[in-house]
C-alpha cells in the first residue's frame, strides 16, 4: 500500500513537470525571432567591415536584454558563394547589405532593409547607426 502511494506521488510529480515543460515550449514557440543578416561579397572595404562589426555587437547586446523566448540571431552570408545564390536572389542582394528579418510566431516573415542607412553611417556615424539598429531590432520584436 505504501509503495502504491509513492508510485502515485511520483507519477503525479512527473505529470506536473511535463505540463510545465509543455507550457514553456508553447511560450517560446510563439516568440518572435529577428535575424540580423549581413550579406557581403569577396572583397570588403572599411565600410563593409564596420557594418559587420557594429551589427554583430548590437545584435549581441540586444539579445542579452530579451526575455519571453524572443531571440536575435546574427548571420554573415557571402552572396558570391554558389550555396548562397538562392538566398541572395530571394532578398535581391547584389552588394553589401544589412537586413533585419523577423520570423513571427504566425510564420510570417517581415524584412527591413537597412543597407543604405548602414553604408552611409556604420563607419562615419557609428553611434547613430548602432542606436538605430538596436531600436529597429527591438521594434520588430514588439510587433
Amino acid at each position: 500500500m505504501k509503495q502504491m502511494k509513492l508510485m502515485y506521488i511520483a507519477l503525479l510529480a512527473m505529470v506536473m513537470m511535463c505540463g510545465k515543460a509543455i507550457a514553456a515550449n508553447r511560450v517560446s514557440a510563439k516568440a518572435a525571432t529577428v535575424e540580423v543578416v549581413v550579406f557581403h561579397g569577396v572583397k570588403q572595404c572599411q565600410t563593409c567591415q564596420a557594418i559587420k562589426k557594429n551589427s554583430q555587437e548590437v545584435a549581441v547586446e540586444v539579445a542579452k536584454t530579451l526575455s519571453g523566448g524572443k531571440k536575435v540571431v546574427y548571420k554573415v552570408i557571402d552572396f558570391s558563394k554558389p550555396e548562397n545564390k538562392k538566398l541572395a536572389e530571394k532578398y535581391q542582394i547584389a552588394w553589401t547589405s544589412l537586413l533585419l528579418i523577423k520570423h513571427g510566431a504566425d510564420g510570417k516573415e517581415t524584412v527591413k532593409n537597412l543597407s543604405e542607412y548602414a553604408i552611409e553611417n556604420a563607419r562615419t556615424n557609428t553611434e547613430a547607426f548602432r542606436k538605430t539598429l538596436a531600436n529597429d531590432i527591438r521594434a520588430l520584436l514588439k510587433d
